[in-house]
Protein backbone atom coordinates (compact mmCIF):
# COMPACT_ATOMS: atom_id res chain seq x y z
CA UNK A 1 0.00 0.00 0.00
CA UNK A 2 0.94 3.22 -1.15
CA UNK A 3 0.56 5.88 1.81
CA UNK A 4 2.63 9.21 1.41
CA UNK A 5 6.52 8.64 0.97
CA UNK A 6 6.01 4.91 2.07
CA UNK A 7 5.35 1.49 0.14
CA UNK A 8 4.17 -0.58 2.69
CA UNK A 9 4.02 -4.10 2.64
CA UNK A 10 2.13 -6.36 5.10
CA UNK A 11 4.23 -9.90 6.78
CA UNK A 12 1.79 -11.68 5.16
CA UNK A 13 2.77 -10.60 1.45
CA UNK A 14 4.28 -13.53 -0.51
CA UNK A 15 8.15 -12.35 -1.84
CA UNK A 16 6.81 -12.68 -4.90
CA UNK A 17 4.36 -9.87 -4.24
CA UNK A 18 7.06 -8.21 -2.39
CA UNK A 19 9.53 -8.26 -5.32
CA UNK A 20 6.62 -6.59 -7.48
CA UNK A 21 5.59 -4.11 -5.74
CA UNK A 22 9.36 -3.22 -5.01
CA UNK A 23 10.10 -3.59 -8.91
CA UNK A 24 7.48 -1.51 -9.67
CA UNK A 25 9.36 1.65 -7.65
CA UNK A 26 12.80 0.88 -8.13
CA UNK A 27 13.12 -0.99 -11.35
CA UNK A 28 16.53 -1.53 -10.85
CA UNK A 29 15.96 -4.03 -8.38
CA UNK A 30 13.95 -6.78 -11.04
CA UNK A 31 17.48 -8.68 -12.28
CA UNK A 32 18.07 -9.06 -8.47
CA UNK A 33 14.69 -10.46 -7.31
CA UNK A 34 14.90 -13.19 -10.40
CA UNK A 35 17.79 -14.68 -8.99
CA UNK A 36 16.44 -14.49 -5.16
CA UNK A 37 14.95 -18.18 -4.38
CA UNK A 38 12.91 -20.57 -6.65
CA UNK A 39 9.47 -19.28 -7.80
CA UNK A 40 7.92 -21.86 -5.85
CA UNK A 41 9.72 -20.47 -2.65
CA UNK A 42 9.08 -16.54 -4.01
CA UNK A 43 5.24 -17.63 -3.80
CA UNK A 44 5.13 -19.88 -0.62
CA UNK A 45 7.75 -17.44 1.62
CA UNK A 46 6.22 -14.65 3.64
CA UNK A 47 7.94 -11.16 3.63
CA UNK A 48 7.40 -11.31 7.90
CA UNK A 49 9.28 -14.63 8.08
CA UNK A 50 12.10 -13.51 5.82
CA UNK A 51 12.17 -11.27 7.72
CA UNK A 52 11.70 -12.26 11.50
CA UNK A 53 13.70 -15.12 11.15
CA UNK A 54 17.06 -13.26 12.19
CA UNK A 55 19.36 -13.79 9.35
CA UNK A 56 20.40 -10.28 7.60
CA UNK A 57 21.60 -12.33 5.13
CA UNK A 58 17.63 -13.19 4.42
CA UNK A 59 17.37 -12.81 0.54
CA UNK A 60 15.47 -9.97 0.80
CA UNK A 61 17.51 -8.19 3.73
CA UNK A 62 20.63 -6.74 2.08
CA UNK A 63 18.25 -4.94 -0.81
CA UNK A 64 15.51 -3.85 2.01
CA UNK A 65 19.06 -2.73 4.37
CA UNK A 66 20.18 -0.71 0.92
CA UNK A 67 16.54 1.02 0.24
CA UNK A 68 16.56 2.13 3.97
CA UNK A 69 13.26 0.09 5.04
CA UNK A 70 11.62 0.22 8.33
CA UNK A 71 10.44 -3.25 10.45
CA UNK A 72 6.62 -2.38 12.11
CA UNK A 73 6.45 -4.25 15.14
CA UNK A 74 3.59 -4.77 17.19
CA UNK A 75 2.36 -6.37 20.30
CA UNK A 76 -1.46 -5.54 20.67
CA UNK A 77 -2.77 -2.52 19.55
CA UNK A 78 0.46 -0.64 19.70
CA UNK A 79 2.64 0.00 16.95
CA UNK A 80 6.15 0.69 16.86
CA UNK A 81 8.95 1.16 13.49
CA UNK A 82 12.31 1.07 13.70
CA UNK A 83 14.92 0.70 11.04
CA UNK A 84 15.86 -2.67 9.69
CA UNK A 85 19.02 -2.65 9.76
CA UNK A 86 18.47 -1.81 13.45
CA UNK A 87 16.04 -4.76 13.96
CA UNK A 88 18.93 -7.20 14.10
CA UNK A 89 21.07 -7.53 16.45
CA UNK A 90 23.38 -10.44 15.44
CA UNK A 91 22.91 -13.87 13.52
CA UNK A 92 19.66 -15.56 14.19
CA UNK A 93 19.08 -12.62 17.34
CA UNK A 94 16.97 -9.47 16.60
CA UNK A 95 15.21 -6.66 18.83
CA UNK A 96 11.52 -8.91 18.28
CA UNK A 97 10.83 -8.95 22.51
CA UNK A 98 8.26 -11.31 23.68
CA UNK A 99 4.29 -10.54 22.44
CA UNK A 100 5.56 -8.39 19.83
CA UNK A 101 5.19 -9.57 16.37
CA UNK A 102 6.31 -8.30 12.46
CA UNK A 103 3.74 -6.65 11.12
CA UNK A 104 4.88 -5.31 8.07
CA UNK A 105 8.16 -3.57 6.17
CA UNK A 106 7.84 0.09 4.69
CA UNK A 107 10.01 1.19 2.32
CA UNK A 108 10.68 5.35 1.02
CA UNK A 109 9.45 5.49 -1.74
Amino acid sequence: MRAGQWLTIGAAASLEDLYGALSSVYPELAKLWARFASKLIRNAGTLGGNVANGSPIGDSMPALIALDAEIVLQKATKVRTMPLDAFYLGYQKSALEPGKFVAGTRVPL
